[in-house]
């Protein structure tokens, strides 16, 4: 007996939006789009280095899945989310 297939989250559906409209989309320029018009009902904060209360403490994007559910997500781990959503697209085609 088989399982079901990961979907993927709000967030990373999300980010593969942004790439389909920009495949040249960085990974600098990726939390500006999803703070913006991009991630409006997902993304609910982006935090910033001045929200660390410790130097080593990550930063978090904060965002509603597609439940409803709070969810948070490193920040770091955007450059492998828009790796995927890049791949994806261009598999698609």
């Amino acid at each position: 007996m088989g399982g079901k297939a990961k979907k993927p989250n709000a967030l990373q559906g999300v980010i593969e939006e942004i790439v389909r409209e920009d495949p040249n989309i960085t990974e600098p320029q990726l939390p500006e789009k999803l703070a913006g018009d991009a991630g409006a009902g997902v993304v609910e904060k982006i935090d910033k280095p001045s929200d660390r209360v410790l130097e080593c403490d990550p930063l978090y994007i904060h965002y509603f899945d597609e439940d409803g559910r709070p969810r948070t997500a490193p920040l770091g781990g955007l450059k492998d989310r828009l790796f995927r959503a890049k791949r994806k697209i261009r598999n698609s085609h």
